[in-house]
């Protein structure tokens, strides 16, 4: 998939970078993947991974939460297996 890219990991850095400050606050579900693939530190975060895990400590995913918290279904298209849109905006509704 990312065989023609030519982006570099700093370049994706400081892009963020240049449009997220310190006291902004980034919600995402397991962000905690992204943000080490992306080798960066945030302290303002929301993770709905971590804020609807089970009594057993294991995390849903937002598919599942997506379905069970607000009645609505997403990853549904045969075509797009993730649409990033779709996934940002279940992520805000369920924060």
């Amino acid at each position: 998939m990312l065989d023609n890219i030519s982006t570099s990991l700093e370049e994706i850095q400081a892009s963020l970078l240049a449009i997220i400050c310190e006291e902004d606050i980034i919600v995402g579900q397991s962000l905690e993947n992204d943000l080490k693939a992306l080798h960066l530190v945030h302290y303002n975060v929301v993770d709905t991974a971590v804020l609807f895990k089970s009594d057993e400590g294991r995390k849903h995913s937002l598919k599942w939460l997506s379905e069970v918290l607000l009645m609505r279904q997403i990853q549904n298209n045969a075509v797009i297996v993730h649409s990033s849109e779709e996934e940002a905006a279940a992520t805000v509704l369920l924060y």
